[in-house]
């Protein structure tokens, strides 16, 4: 008897929060982008998946980089395993945030709607290399000529919520625009909950490590 109260008991506390729980999905599938520098390290196809390169943030070699990086613009599309009701989109810039300005979501018709923009801060003055637009910086070197890059370090997730949720969502748009920020950037992952609650990522550990009993001191 009591076990049949303890399983109806938990059950019913799976069900509910199964209910309440963030779901949240990671890019899966490329559908279009602008440029890539090809290769494994900074390739389009780090984009995918969970991020790598946070909570911590910072230059990483599974992170994508764009040839127009440093001051162009960029546009990528990214597919998700299964259809869901959008309310939140989120970028993971582990370099020098804050260069996304558009947002848009396809709900299965094959068309997309802007459902996310950046208010234009004319205050805020553009970054602009000094060297021409058309060629492809890697971190200060570049295949036709070498500039210093500004050496600055802002990671950061652009949580963009939703006015009203979306349904059935298998795409999202998001273009950059990297003028609005100097320095070199990347772009670590693209995720998409149903939930307006900020998508957290936690460190991979092992369980048996966390709870480990404090190292003997022979002091």
């Amino acid at each position: 008897m009591k076990k049949s109260i303890f399983y109806i008991l938990f059950s019913l506390f799976f069900v509910l929060f199964s209910a309440n729980a963030q779901q949240i999905q990671w890019a899966s599938k490329l559908i279009k982008f602008s440029t890539d520098l090809g290769g494994k390290q900074n390739g389009i196809k780090r984009i995918l998946g969970k991020p790598d390169a946070f909570p911590q943030g910072g230059s990483s070699a599974n992170a994508w980089m764009p040839k127009n990086s440093l001051d162009g613009r960029e546009i990528i599309e990214v597919g998700f395993e299964k259809p869901q009701t959008v309310k939140q989109v989120a970028v993971y810039e582990n370099l020098n945030s804050g260069c996304v300005t558009k947002i848009s979501v396809d709900n299965g018709s094959g068309k997309y709607e802007t459902v996310w923009s950046r208010k234009r801060d004319w205050k805020t003055p553009t970054f602009k290399s000094t060297a021409s637009a058309d060629r492809a910086y890697y971190f200060g070197r570049k295949r036709r000529k070498v500039q210093e890059v500004p050496s600055v370090f802002n990671p950061g997730i652009e949580y963009a919520v939703l006015e009203n949720a979306v349904a059935n969502v298998v795409a999202v748009k998001v273009e950059f625009s990297f003028a609005l920020v100097p320095g070199q950037k990347q772009i670590d992952a693209i995720g998409i909950s149903d939930s307006e609650e900020p998508i957290e990522i936690k460190i991979n550990t092992i369980p048996e490590f966390d709870n480990l009993s404090k190292p003997i001191s022979f002091s």
